[in-house]
């Protein structure tokens, strides 16, 4: 199983573990990925990174007034434009790993893009 799978399964105990505070805390939120011990440091990156961007309570306050789609789309394009050579589908990934780990979509298992 690709590490990026297991980083995604990993981020969705960590929020029923932890709950909303661990996105609030960027530090708190890197210490708890990093006990999973799942080495892709640049996939961990990028989720401490939608971290302190708020990306996570963008993606909660967002889904209450739109269309799930729009608003994965929109936090999608936000946070690839602020990462510098990250591609649509490695942000949309991101985002999408997100919404899982916040109970917004149903999980499916799908690896990080490498290439755009």
């Amino acid at each position: 199983m690709p590490n990026s799978i297991l980083l995604r399964k990993a981020l969705i105990e960590i929020i029923r573990r932890h709950g909303s505070a661990v996105y609030y805390c960027p530090e708190q939120f890197k210490t708890a990925l990093l006990a999973h011990e799942i080495g892709h440091p640049v996939l961990l990156d990028l989720l401490g990174e939608s971290v302190r961007l708020e990306v996570p309570p963008e993606l909660l306050r967002l889904s209450n007034k739109s269309q799930p789609f729009f608003v994965a789309q929109r936090l999608r394009d936000y946070f690839q434009r602020r990462i510098s050579g990250l591609s649509v589908s490695q942000a949309e990934w991101i985002v999408a790993t997100w919404a899982m780990a916040l109970g917004l979509s149903p999980y499916e298992e799908a690896p990080y893009p490498t290439q755009g």
